[in-house]
């Protein structure tokens, strides 16, 4: 399974804001918010607490409620994927919610466990 960076880290890019109006932003905007929270949910499930650092702190904060009460800046993610494809993003939604810790759990580069996203959480989901 191909894995993309942490979903905090992925989203945590956005730098744009959005307009209102259009039923597919609120659909795009939706969507990172659950992945943001499905992330947090997955991060406290599948990383032992002897293995939270500082990495994971920064990233996730000291409990599940501080990382799904986090700031998302979901708001600017529709302009950063104007070709939301939302039957792309259930599916992406659907994987990260039923894989295993053994699937997504990964070592990033500086040895810190971290969260990957299903492949299906890639450019299916925000295509050029």
């Amino acid at each position: 399974m191909v894995r993309n960076p942490s979903a905090l880290a992925l989203l945590g890019l956005l730098t744009v804001t959005t307009c209102g109006g259009d039923p597919g932003v609120s659909k795009a905007q939706a969507y990172c918010h659950d992945v943001i929270q499905i992330d947090c949910v997955r991060a406290f499930e599948c990383v032992p607490p002897a293995d939270r650092g500082a990495t994971f702190l920064t990233t996730y904060g000291a409990s599940l409620e501080r990382c799904q009460a986090a700031s998302d800046k979901c708001a600017q993610y529709p302009a950063q994927c104007p070709h939301f494809d939302p039957d792309a993003g259930m599916v992406c939604l659907s994987e990260f919610t039923s894989s295993t810790c053994t699937q997504l759990l990964f070592i990033d580069d500086n040895g810190d466990p971290a969260i990957g996203l299903p492949g299906s959480c890639g450019a299916a989901v925000c295509p050029p």
